[in-house]
């Protein structure tokens, strides 16, 4: 639905079937991936007026391109 009009900043998800992913109401929440032996967090779901629909994937703004302005910004306290 989405391919070659997603911005480097954004990355999606679809639901494996109907009624289980994204919601209405999860915008700020994670996409956290198992690898190896740790969960990384990949993405923070934007705001969404679709709900877990197969035909309508979820759509993130990618975490890494933040991490040097995330750290920054703990740091200042």
């Amino acid at each position: 639905a989405l391919r070659g009009r997603l911005k480097e900043s954004e990355l999606c998800t679809a639901p494996l079937r109907a009624g289980v992913g994204a919601c209405e109401g999860d915008y700020g929440g994670p996409l956290a991936c198992l690898t190896a032996d740790c969960w990384v967090l990949e993405g923070v779901i934007t705001p969404s007026r679709v709900c877990a629909r197969t035909d309508q994937p979820a759509l993130f703004i990618r975490v890494s391109l933040y991490v040097d302005w995330i750290h920054k910004v703990m740091k200042m306290g």
